[in-house]
């Protein structure tokens, strides 16, 4: 399987499906509680490498709608509970696992996994209903 989105993953997709990719890489790119310089520069690459079929406009509106409700966290229950509703729209496990790979990508670019990152990588894994053995592989592929 590639790791990339592609143009089979995003057709037909809602604009509310496409809103919980971005929310899951925002949330990749704050799970440390900072976006640094080289994460954002991972976003952006990340994100102009997907042909989501929209205007370069209407990405950037859904991505600083996806900003303002990660923004809006405040505690651990509110992070699963958004983790939970990204789940219930991203309903392929294809596209999960992709997205996860791309949320690794994103959270390693600056050459480290911190705790606070593990913790949202293994949350968002666990929701997708992908196994741990699986995570530990895209981990351990974020890495290289």
């Amino acid at each position: 399987m590639a790791f990339t989105l592609t143009k089979e993953d995003i057709k037909g997709l809602s604009d509310d499906q496409l809103a919980a990719i971005f929310e899951s890489l925002v949330t990749a790119v704050f799970a440390d509680g900072r976006a640094d310089p080289v994460e954002i520069e991972r976003f952006e690459k990340e994100v102009e490498a997907v042909p989501w079929g929209k205007e370069a406009a209407d990405v950037q509106k859904i991505v600083g709608v996806s900003k303002a409700r990660v923004a809006k966290l405040a505690n651990a229950q509110d992070v699963m509970t958004f983790i939970q509703a990204i789940a219930a729209r991203l309903t392929t496990q294809d596209v999960r696992e992709k997205v996860l790979r791309m949320m690794g990508s994103l959270m390693f670019s600056d050459k480290s996994f911190v705790s606070d990152e593990m913790n949202i990588l293994s949350a968002f894994s666990e929701v997708f209903h992908i196994p741990a053995a699986r995570l530990e592989e895209i981990r351990r592929e974020a890495s290289k």
